[in-house]
């Protein structure tokens, strides 16, 4: 019995040491403690570390599989196919959002371009063409007395005719405007046009630049005119708008007379250039107005207006020869 109960005693102390194999098993198993590999570094459990590296890798991938997960490649495609769609449709909604803003946008230029182009027409119909063709009468006229005293070899001796502005508040001519184009340029809206219609509108313009590119000659020549004529300053019977010194033609020369009539025809041809001018940049706000979208359509609404004359002024009457006057006695 005692050697029995000895036998049982050696196996059972020998499974509960266990084969040199089942210890590394058994640190392994869940709730184990690692040993320190040295007196300061301390007892880590086995089981708690690979739980931290698991949430280490569940925060760095947060990938959301359908329930009951992808058991077969239909599965795969399936989910594949649903998030492609989603992300088409998510580019799809924002590029429509995008897409009409850019046409509203549009929309909105052309409207601003129509709106000018009727400004623009205004501005060349109540101010312009009544102020060029009053200065045109004014500069023909008194060429035509600078001319007649040539002629007359100093005999004849003629008053100079001050200008009668149109315009009861005494402005001048007024420029027309190009802001909203100049401003689309600058903002690159011009891009959200057609090819065809920005090319259009580059052309209108293009007759707004050459107004002002005459508008800066014929300024030029009335500088010459004026710092010539104020050699020989008097001043005019009625003075009419802004005020302004006109020359004394009889204190002229022949020479001085055949310069004045030189100045003369130089202004009056700069005025008539800009006036012409404005033909060409009124056709084409006409074509923008009507729909237009080719110089064809600019040239068809091209009208040369004629110069409307003014009714002969008050002293518009050649003045007599002094030699022609009665003495005094």
């Amino acid at each position: 019995m005692g050697e029995l109960r000895g036998n049982e005693g050696g196996s059972i102390a020998t499974e509960i040491r266990g084969a040199p194999g089942d210890a590394e098993s058994a640190s392994d198993a869940p709730g184990a403690v690692r040993a320190a590999q040295s007196d300061d570094e301390p007892a880590i459990a086995v089981g708690s570390e690979r739980r931290v590296e698991t949430e280490k890798e569940s925060e760095m991938i947060d990938v959301h599989m359908p329930h009951g997960g992808l058991h077969t490649w239909k599965d795969f495609w399936i989910h594949l196919g649903t998030i492609t769609l989603g992300l088409l449709i998510a580019i799809s909604l924002e590029q429509s959002v995008e897409w009409l803003h850019h046409l509203h946008q549009r929309h909105q230029l052309e409207a601003d371009l129509h709106a000018e182009a009727e400004k623009n027409l205004a501005i060349m119909d109540d101010d312009d063409y009544p102020y060029f063709d009053a200065l045109l009468a004014q500069i023909a006229a008194n060429r035509e007395r600078v001319d007649a005293m040539r002629a007359g070899r100093g005999k004849v001796k003629l008053s100079y005719l001050p200008f009668k502005n149109p315009h009861a508040n005494g402005v001048g001519s007024t420029s027309p405007l190009a802001s909203v184009w100049t401003t689309a340029k600058e903002s690159e809206l011009v891009g959200l046009l057609p090819r065809e219609e920005a090319k259009f509108y580059d052309r209108v313009y293009r007759q707004y630049d050459l107004c002002i590119t005459a508008t800066e000659r014929q300024g030029e020549a009335n500088a010459e005119l004026k710092s010539f004529e104020a050699q020989f300053a008097a001043t005019p019977k009625v003075p009419w708008g802004w005020p302004t010194t006109y020359p004394d033609l009889s204190r002229m020369s022949m020479a001085q007379l055949d310069q004045e009539s030189a100045l003369l025809t130089k202004f009056l041809l700069a005025t008539s250039a800009l006036r012409t001018r404005l033909d060409f940049f009124s056709a084409a706000e006409n074509a923008v107005l009507h729909g237009g979208a080719s110089d064809q359509d600019v040239l068809s609404h091209l009208v040369h207006r004629p110069v409307t004359l003014l009714p002969a002024q008050p002293d518009a009457a050649a003045a007599e020869p002094r030699s022609q006057k009665p003495e005094k006695p």
